[in-house]
């Protein structure tokens, strides 16, 4: 607890305005999370808190909002026991100011995705049969027990009771299947404090605290994007946030809210990059997370944008545990870097032989003390740097030796014309198992089955060289950017 304080003072986090501010929000709201932007508001009042280029909320407005609409959801959307309410949020000001209120209100709150099938919505109602499905997609509008919130939002502003009355916290549940497979429910750990020591360690090593704005380009029903939105509440900084899909706009946004934080996965930060490519743009420091990076995205990100990079390795069941610096990615691009202070992790080997990586974290979303296996497979270097591997359910075991798709899709992405690819396996009589690399070419480039081989047996073993090569037209991903699979038959 010194070593805390002592990191808190440093970073200028322990001063008398914050500690009594402090004590004020936790007296008046315990562990709801009301009690973050109560604590802002006092803070920070006149700073921009959130903004997606439309709506715009200070701090305090973001703080009144949230307690109008809390109050109406109290006073008009009782929760049963057991039950939850589903919200289908957008990286939008309005939708963001109603995952607060859900959460202010006390009521058990699903995050999904907008553009969540309605087959994946049964299912969640499975385990909730009762659950509200509170959206503004027309296809989730047709869905028995679902509510409009543009239509709630407009009653909660024009009734603003002032009713909202703090309420014990809520859990806060996130649907999780990795990259395939229906979702399961990960409960966010309640707790408000249990996560300050590994924060206090993030925040003093890549030095976010400094900066003037964040986009949070990771979807907030996704556990990296919503953290970015709680560190963007503590640390008083403009959340930058848009369901905007147009680079050049994204662009215009960015530059004009002078952003110098990205924070997203390695797909969006690419996209991004290009965007801002040739422009000058305030991006001082970029943080990824929710996938691996490659070398390819890699490159663009650092000449583009900025060296100041990290990534972030984590899960929904383990939270952000380990952070890689740049110059970890340089040695090796799938560098994992560091545990976070108070995790604690081991290696055990699998039937495979290779080594899965276990967590022992204060900030998991699951009993205290438990050991988790990440079910990501991992090496440990001589030099003691941790690199991630692949997946135990992706590992292709060909004669009997371990392949790692990652290793493969790494070597296939820098060839030129490459845009994208997906290796999978393929069951074999002889080999017990082949890997199969699915191609997506950059536009103006002729598929060259022979080109391809040729240039990888300068990269890979003869074994791990790709037994199939298939040109595709797109893939399919989840909201994070994890391919699934391919959206077409493969193009001739």
């Amino acid at each position: 607890m010194i070593q805390l304080a002592v990191q808190l003072a440093r970073l200028g986090f322990l001063s008398p305005a914050l500690l009594w501010s402090l004590y004020r929000a936790k007296k008046k709201h315990g562990e709801n999370i009301a009690w973050l932007p109560e604590l802002a508001a006092r803070l920070y009042p006149d700073k921009t808190a959130l903004t997606d280029g439309q709506i715009t909320y200070t701090f305090s407005e973001l703080r009144s909002v949230t307690t109008a609409l809390a109050g109406y959801l109290q006073n008009s959307f009782p929760v049963a026991e057991g039950n939850v309410a589903i919200l289908a949020c957008n990286n939008s000001s309005r939708h963001i100011s109603w995952l607060y209120a859900f959460q202010a209100a006390g009521i058990p709150l699903l995050l999904i995705h907008p553009k969540t099938t309605t087959a994946d919505i049964q299912h969640i109602r499975n385990s909730y049969p009762e659950a509200g499905l509170f959206s503004d997609e027309d296809s989730h509008l047709h869905v028995a027990n679902s509510f409009c919130l543009e239509q709630m939002f407009s009653h909660a502003m024009e009734k603003k009771s002032g009713g909202f009355i703090s309420a014990p916290a809520a859990a806060l549940i996130f649907p999780s299947s990795g990259s395939t497979g229906r979702p399961k429910m990960i409960p966010k750990k309640p707790g408000a404090f249990y996560w300050l020591n590994a924060f206090a360690d993030l925040v003093q090593y890549t030095g976010i605290h400094r900066g003037n704005a964040v986009f949070i380009s990771t979807p907030v029903t996704h556990g990296f994007g919503y953290t970015s939105l709680l560190f963007s509440l503590v640390l008083g900084k403009k959340a930058v946030v848009s369901s905007e899909k147009d680079g050049n706009k994204l662009a215009s946004l960015l530059c004009r809210e002078k952003t110098d934080l990205l924070t997203g996965v390695p797909s969006s930060l690419y996209q991004l990059s290009l965007a801002l490519s040739g422009k000058s743009h305030p991006v001082k420091l970029i943080i990824s997370g929710g996938a691996p990076l490659n070398e390819q995205i890699l490159s663009v990100l650092s000449t583009t944008l900025s060296k100041n990079l990290f990534s972030f390795y984590g899960s929904t069941e383990a939270s952000t545990s380990f952070i890689a610096s740049y110059t970890d990615l340089s040695v090796h691009i799938h560098a994992i870097g560091r545990p976070l202070r108070g995790i604690r992790f081991r290696l055990a080997s699998t039937a495979g032989g290779a080594d899965e990586l276990w967590i022992n974290s204060p900030m998991a979303n699951l009993s205290p003390g438990v050991w988790y296996g990440t079910g990501d497979l991992v090496e440990k270097t001589d030099s003691g740097l941790i690199i991630w591997r692949g997946r135990k359910d992706n590992m292709i075991i060909k004669n009997g030796l371990n392949i790692f798709p990652v290793e493969i899709e790494n070597a296939i992405i820098q060839l030129p014309g490459i845009r994208d690819v997906l290796v999978t396996s393929e069951k074999d009589t002889i080999t017990g198992e082949k890997p199969v690399a699915w191609i997506l070419l950059q536009p103006g480039f002729t598929f060259d089955e022979e080109r391809i081989r040729s240039a990888l047996r300068q990269r890979l073993a003869h074994i791990k060289i790709p037994d199939k090569i298939i040109p595709v037209t797109g893939f399919t991903e989840t909201p994070t950017g994890k391919k699934t699979g391919v959206t077409t038959f493969p193009c001739s």
